[in-house]
């Protein structure tokens, strides 16, 4: 699974590393997003937390976003099967919407939360599109926002310490 829907219909696959996030607004009516969504091809991406920049000029800071008792929750995804002459490529995006309270200062959007087994299930199973908009909305809850190294910019990085907040500024 690769992160950048590569929607079914893709003439190859280098769509896909445009199509990383999903505007929540739009998902019904951009054909890239439309058919995943309607067609309860939804998923549920793990995360424990996620990073933002904040711009303030020229300058921008790194900033790790979780919720308070840093549990485990899910970002409303999206899913498809890409078909090309050397197999089957499955592919996902993130679904976003507009920052709540707590997201505002750092950035516009937000991943959509959903943090319990109840939007789990309604998310993955229901076929109610106007029941599942409503799922697709800032989380109401408090977030734990915290500066972070600036290694966390490059993907060669990959070790605890990017979790680690950056007290020293």
């Amino acid at each position: 699974m690769c992160w950048g829907l590569i929607p079914h219909w893709a003439k190859d696959a280098s769509r896909g590393s445009k199509l990383i996030n999903a505007r929540a607004e739009t998902v019904l009516t951009k054909p890239s997003f439309r058919d995943s969504f309607r067609f309860r091809r939804r998923c549920l991406v793990p995360a424990d937390g996620f990073y933002e920049w904040k711009r303030e000029g020229k300058k921008s800071t790194p900033y790790r976003i979780a919720l308070p008792g840093k549990e485990v929750f899910a970002f409303a995804g999206l899913w498809d099967r890409w078909d090309s002459p050397e197999g089957s490529v499955f592919s996902f995006t993130i679904i976003t919407t507009e920052a709540n309270e707590s997201m505002k200062e750092i950035h516009n959007r937000m991943p959509v939360i959903l943090s319990d087994e109840e939007e789990y299930i309604e998310w993955l199973e229901t076929g109610d599109l106007r029941a599942l908009k409503k799922i697709l909305r800032p989380y109401e809850g408090r977030l734990h926002i915290y500066p972070v190294s600036k290694l966390v910019n490059s993907p060669k990085n990959d070790m605890p310490e990017l979790i680690l907040e950056e007290t020293a500024r």
